[in-house]
């Protein structure tokens, strides 16, 4: 997942896909909230939330705070 989201954030010289990145982001945040690093799963969530919220991405910004709330429920 860290490889795709480096390559949806402009690695190896291609155009930044910020809505991928952030669909990367938050399967990496589900990842990490199944291994038990709330943190960072939380942190992934805040970076998805950054990219997506000037796209209008609603339905997407309502799975992160649905996702948010289940990483604080844990903490």
């Amino acid at each position: 997942m860290e490889r795709a989201r480096d390559f949806f954030a402009g690695g190896g010289g291609v155009e930044r896909e910020p809505y991928n990145e952030a669909r990367v982001l938050t399967d990496l945040a589900e990842a990490l909230l199944d291994g038990g690093e709330t943190g960072a799963a939380l942190a992934a969530v805040d970076e998805a939330e950054r990219l997506l919220t000037p796209q209008r991405a609603t339905p997407h910004l309502r799975y992160l705070d649905q996702l948010r709330r289940r990483c604080q429920a844990v903490a």
